[in-house]
């Protein structure tokens, strides 16, 4: 029996999978903890406010490295149209600043309210298939400018800006 030794047991590492908070994780720069890369945004839910006006739910996916273990985060963000409008025309107008302009081509948002349907702004702006096809378009755009690295690069605080990182 005085053959055997005692062997001390290693260490537990907890990991709080609860607390993710953006601010944290963002700031946090010592090399364990880090945001890697926007994955995508997803842009599902519409709350109509005072039978008017359409807010957009983005759902921003976050790739996030915590010691070699690769995780998605989620962030909620709340935009209009003409959010999206203003981002599109700030990149535009941001690469012909350049010396030496990108050429890329932006994809279009989707048509606003024809100007021969602006009298029935309401009715038009809130019918269910209009939204889901501006959904749609709406999605499409914003994962096209995050995926296309060359103008992630150069419209990187433009597009952080936007998705409030």
């Amino acid at each position: 029996m005085n053959n055997l030794k005692s062997v001390t047991p290693e260490p537990i590492n907890l990991i709080d999978e609860e607390n993710d908070d953006l601010e944290v994780v963002l700031n946090k720069n010592n090399g364990s903890d880090e945001i890697t890369g926007i994955h995508k945004v997803i842009v599902s839910d519409y709350n109509i406010i005072e039978n008017e006006i359409v807010v957009w739910k983005l759902t921003v996916v976050l790739l996030r490295r915590r010691e070699n273990i690769e995780k998605k985060l989620e962030l909620y963000k709340y935009k209009r149209f003409s959010d999206f409008k203003t981002l599109r025309d700030k990149i535009i107008a941001d690469n012909k600043k350049k010396d030496v302009p990108l050429k890329f081509n932006l994809p279009e948002l989707p048509p606003s309210v024809p100007w021969y349907n602006k009298w029935q702004y309401v009715s038009y702006n809130l019918n269910p298939n209009w939204l889901n096809k501006r959904q749609q378009g709406l999605e499409y755009f914003i994962n096209y400018i995050i995926c296309d690295s060359r103008i992630l690069k150069q419209n990187k605080e433009i597009i952080y800006e936007f998705l409030n990182l």
